[in-house]
């Protein structure tokens, strides 16, 4: 099974502990090693996420590494995302001044981590959230393949008040002592030792 093929299976079938992920209709973008040189299929997944709701885009890694290695790339996804989303957002304004922008101030603030950016479409604010291998199986975050996954905010309030939810939330306190910000782009590895981390 390929990896695209390996992640839908996943969330689609019910392994991820997200309700909304089994059900949404996911758009599924697999840019190659250099992020920055396949803007344009990045752009085009971002297009058609924007033109629905109820879906989710996710952008699929070109390779699996550990906690470090993760960070990085969904960093770098992040902040062409930020671009893309500019782009679209603002159509008349010069790609050179949005990069100017995302580097000047928006890189900055991803690596202080005092300062989180978020993403909007259309004055629609986003979620997004790294999900990966290097996490435990029962973890929320954890998913076959590297991946950042970009869903409409208001789509997953929608299901903040679920028994799902409350679920998420034993297993935060179980694996990180505390419940966190689930907006937090990449999760800290989990402090104890009572998960699960076969495959």
């Amino acid at each position: 099974m390929n990896r695209a093929a390996a992640l839908r299976s996943h969330l689609q079938t019910g392994k991820s502990i997200c309700p909304f992920a089994k059900t949404c209709s996911l758009e599924i973008t697999a840019p190659s090693t250099d992020i920055r040189a396949d803007r344009a299929a990045v752009l085009h997944g971002m297009m058609t996420f924007a033109a629905s709701r109820g879906n989710a885009l996710v952008l699929l890694a070109p390779a699996d590494g550990d906690f470090t290695a993760v960070t990085a790339w969904a960093r770098e996804a992040f902040l062409e995302l930020m671009i893309c989303c500019s782009r679209i957002n603002h159509p008349t304004v010069s790609i050179t001044e949005i990069e100017n922008h995302v580097e000047r101030t928006v890189r900055p603030m991803l690596e202080s981590q005092e300062i989180r950016p978020h993403l909007a479409l259309h004055a629609r604010p986003l979620m997004t959230i790294c999900m990966a291998p290097v996490y435990p199986t029962t973890h929320p975050r954890y998913a076959p393949h590297t991946i950042l996954v970009i869903t409409w905010s208001d789509d997953v309030r929608g299901v903040q008040d679920t028994k799902a939810a409350s679920k998420i939330r034993e297993i935060m306190v179980k694996t990180h002592g505390c419940v966190y910000d689930a907006n937090e782009l990449v999760l800290p590895l989990p402090t104890t030792t009572g998960s699960d981390t076969s495959d």
